[in-house]
């Protein structure tokens, strides 16, 4: 079993870098920021009143508290960190205890046979390279055989699966502790519509 982490907490805020790095994604498959690089994540979202989650997602990446970055940590995933201060809407310090969290594996392991998806037809005819054809996904399979022993990744061959994906393993220590703002979606209970998760 494998599982999409998604935030259900905060619900936008924009990442800065010092020094300026335009070009991080946080999406895997490029270097993190480089070891002293100071992060600051600022919330935007006029429907949060704190920042008391312990996972967030940001305009370019995601940010882990302390407590879930141990669990990572522990289950050895393949997962680079930088702390990270979270700053309110108003501009004042709420915390200097969370983690930008960079995973560098990219997985090209989507399966698209067994996977359910309208447009189906549309999206053989075009050679199966235009993703873009794919209006709604009901249900995800990943070739497992493709996977390894990684246990934190995202999935290069479906853009409409933007969330990191994390295994079973890492995902019952999660649930263990109960962190807050932290959804986890099983992969084949995943559904996409329309640049949304629903």
């Amino acid at each position: 079993m494998y599982y999409f982490l998604k935030n259900n907490k905060i619900d936008w805020g924009t990442l800065y870098f010092e020094p300026p790095d335009d070009n991080y994604s946080g999406i895997g498959g490029i270097e993190p920021p480089i070891e002293g690089t100071k992060v600051t994540f600022k919330l935007t979202s006029p429907n949060t009143r704190k920042l008391d989650a312990d996972f967030i997602r940001a305009n370019r990446g995601f940010l882990c508290s302390r407590k879930m970055r141990n669990i990572l940590i522990d289950s050895e995933a393949n997962v680079n960190f930088l702390p990270a201060s979270l700053y309110d809407r108003k501009g004042k310090l709420a915390s200097d205890d969370y983690f930008l969290m960079h995973i560098s594996h990219q997985i090209d392991c989507l399966d698209y046979t067994e996977s359910e998806y309208e447009d189906r037809e549309a999206f053989k005819a075009s050679g199966e390279t235009d993703l873009d054809v794919i209006t709604k996904v009901n249900k995800i399979v990943l070739d497992v055989t493709r996977i390894g022993g990684v246990n934190a990744f995202f999935v290069s061959n479906a853009p409409f699966a933007y969330l990191p994906v994390v295994d079973e393993s890492v995902g019952q220590k999660f649930r263990g502790i109960e962190l807050k703002g932290l959804e986890l979606i099983p992969v084949n209970t995943f559904v996409w519509k329309d640049l949304g998760v629903l």
